[in-house]
């Protein structure tokens, strides 16, 4: 008998023990050898296509697997797993090391998590309030399904505050410097809160983008983080918070959940799972906002240009005022802005509209679809 047959009859007796989907790769190499009909089917590829390839074909570079059972001799760990189809799923895993003359093999058995029942660290107690992994994946999936960019964003934290029961949901996008970082999107009870910007020092979101990995405090947050004005402003007690990362490994934000309660450890894996499946979705959100806006700034500028051009010279305020008018923000919106009073937008309106010679913000969005 060969290696493979011998590899082969391992992965068999790996489904005689109820295991639904399993591979086999070269531990030194990641080279997946051989990988069993389920694996193929779960995973979108053909037997041919999946064996002599890489591990890196099926598993995405910016997702930390979450392990426990460590001590364990078949380890067990939560891991995203891509599809051919370029969707992902999340699954739990064992991992065993077979050592067959000499060479170190790896196989890697896995099945969906259709629920958390294996995942509880301590409380074996029915919970009447338990919803299944698979059912608030597919809750906050629903949720962000269609919508656009703030919605997205509302969405997605009031999705996750509502799943795991906790006070405070937050996105929020690191500067381009790493000190600072703007919350896109906060939900906190009732209310949505965005613009905000806070200083990472002294932080849990600093620890999250110094070790790029999830970090977690289950109680006494401020105990740890004195300088964190605003989590003792807001009350956090609990903290559990994990990179978002861009496809060259960059982090480009954090999500994160907080409780003026105790975010229980046996919460925790489950937790970590679906933010961190969501996180993917999340970064592609922020490319794509990113280039949107990028794209809007080229076009406002570029009106602004022809607009402008031949008429009275402009001031400093009244340009930002015009390339605020241009994006489309009403006159409220602007003064919140500039930080200045709404009778003071509408003076400098005043004076644009005079200057483009136009009546208003419907005479001014008619001599934009003139420019051709």
């Amino acid at each position: 008998m060969n290696i493979l047959n011998i590899i082969a009859s391992q992965i068999k007796a790996a489904l005689d023990t109820q295991i639904e989907a399993a591979l086999i790769c070269d531990l030194n190499t990641n080279q997946i050898l051989l990988a069993n009909k389920k694996a193929c089917q779960n995973l979108g590829f053909t037997t041919s296509e999946i064996c002599n390839s890489h591990l890196d074909i099926i598993f995405p570079k910016n997702f930390k697997p979450i392990q426990f059972d460590k001590n364990e001799k078949n380890s067990k760990e939560l891991r995203q797993f891509l599809k051919k189809t370029g969707d992902s799923f999340i699954a739990l895993t064992k991992n065993k090391i077979l050592s067959i003359k000499n060479k170190n093999y790896q196989i890697i058995s896995f099945k969906s998590l259709s629920n958390l029942a294996e995942l509880s660290e301590s409380d074996k107690s029915p919970d009447k309030e338990h919803i299944k992994f698979s059912e608030k994946l597919f809750t906050i999936s629903q949720k962000i399904t269609n919508v656009d960019e703030d919605m997205f964003y509302k969405n997605m934290v009031y999705g996750l505050a509502d799943v795991f029961k906790v006070r405070w949901a937050m996105i929020c996008l690191l500067s381009s410097g790493g000190k600072e970082a703007k919350i896109l999107s906060l939900w906190d009870q009732t209310k949505f809160q965005s613009e905000l910007v806070y200083k990472l020092k002294g932080t849990p979101c600093e620890k999250v983008k110094q070790t790029k990995a999830s970090f977690y405090c289950e109680k006494n947050l401020t105990k740890y983080f004195p300088k964190d004005f605003l989590a003792i402003q807001w009350g956090v007690e609990s903290y559990l918070g994990i990179p978002i990362v861009s496809k060259t490994n960059e982090i480009m934000g954090q999500l994160a959940v907080m409780d003026d309660k105790l975010i229980k450890k046996e919460k925790r894996i489950e937790c970590i799972a679906i933010m961190q499946y969501f996180s993917n979705r999340i970064a592609k959100e922020i490319v794509l906002n990113n280039f949107k806006i990028t794209t809007q700034k080229k076009e406002i500028s570029n009106n602004r240009i022809k607009l402008t051009s031949q008429s009275k010279p402009f001031t400093k305020r009244e340009l930002q005022v015009l390339d605020h008018v241009l994006s489309g923000l009403a006159s409220s919106s602007i003064a919140r802005k500039l930080s200045v009073t709404l009778p003071t937008i509408k003076f400098h309106l005043k004076n644009i509209y005079n200057k483009l010679g136009v009546n208003g913000r419907n005479g001014l969005l008619k001599a934009i679809s003139n420019l051709g």
